[in-house]
């Protein structure tokens, strides 16, 4: 979408992901799930202000105040890595929905290789062996130069899971 980050704009986009289907054709069930409004550095106050308010001006022009309808079901999340990752023009008015972590439908996942779930931590062992016999533990050095040598490796990745509670916008 390209509608900028307003009250209204943000809750067509609430409701928008709330009449998407799965691949079943039934609903994804928004109700409930706390949503992360990630927004860069720009953008704070303005999402903040949208979100956090618990009463908001009668939008139907009457007097007095109204709830908020947005309020409680966004944390607002400002990342600084957006404009690393974003490099259009539009970086500093780009807004995003994304389900919260540990969510019934994530978007996004932490991949790991079968088998090598855990990090491989090793020391290098070239002490050598003593003169009468009998190894020598890792941790007393190098036969060379006595130091020690450790290697870790740990492979991990992301992996896109389930769009269904996404939502992107690059503002006006």
């Amino acid at each position: 979408a390209s509608a900028p980050l307003t009250r209204a704009n943000l809750q067509a986009a609430y409701v928008a992901i709330s009449k998407r289907k799965d691949k079943n054709g039934n609903p994804v069930r928004l109700a409930g799930q706390r949503l992360l409004l990630v927004v860069p550095p720009a953008m704070l106050f303005e999402a903040e202000q949208i979100v956090s308010q618990p009463t908001i001006p009668n939008p139907e022009g009457g007097a007095g105040m109204v709830p908020n309808p947005l309020a409680g079901k966004f944390q607002v999340v400002v990342s600084d890595w957006i404009a690393a990752i974003n490099t259009s023009n539009k970086v500093d008015t780009t807004w995003y929905i994304l389900p919260a972590p540990g969510g019934a439908r994530p978007a996004l996942t932490l991949a790991k290789m079968r088998g090598q779930e855990n990090p491989d931590i090793r020391v290098k062992a070239d002490q050598g062996n003593r003169v009468g016999g009998g190894s020598i533990a890792p941790e007393e050095g190098s036969f060379e130069d006595d130091t020690i040598q450790y290697r870790g490796r740990h492979i991990v990745g992301g992996a896109a899971v389930d769009p269904a509670f996404t939502y992107v916008s690059v503002g006006s």
